[in-house]
């Protein structure tokens, strides 16, 4: 059977990214599509991949819970303390570190108040 390459569906105007088939591709910085094989794995994933999956998901979810005006406060001390993330990036961090004093020290350097702690969530 014959496969289309990234490259023809390219052609045609379509963009590719992420994985199509057996292909993942990918562009590079300069904007050219880079393709490969995909490949499985040869090892399971261990115990310590799937706690680290599984808390980043549960941090995922306590975002997706937060109102509106929780996710505004996070991101702009994550702006405000000039930490180039994101406030969702900030809150993840924070969850998967498992340190208040993220938190804390951003709301100090940042003059706002974090709230909720997820230290309180978690």
């Amino acid at each position: 059977m014959r496969t289309i390459g990234p490259a023809v569906l390219s052609f045609i105007g379509l963009r590719i990214q992420g994985d199509l088939g057996d292909l993942t591709c990918y562009r590079d910085k300069r904007g050219q599509l880079i393709s490969f094989l995909s490949t499985k794995p040869k090892m399971p994933q261990t115990a310590a991949q799937r706690t680290q999956r599984q808390t980043l998901s549960a941090a995922a979810d306590l975002w997706r819970g937060l109102d509106t005006a929780a996710r505004a406060t996070w991101t702009a001390a994550a702006f405000k303390a000039r930490l180039r993330i994101t406030g969702y990036n900030l809150w993840c961090y924070t969850i998967m570190k498992g340190d208040p004093t993220i938190a804390q020290t951003v709301a100090h350097q940042s003059g706002i108040t974090l709230d909720p702690d997820p230290a309180t969530l978690s």
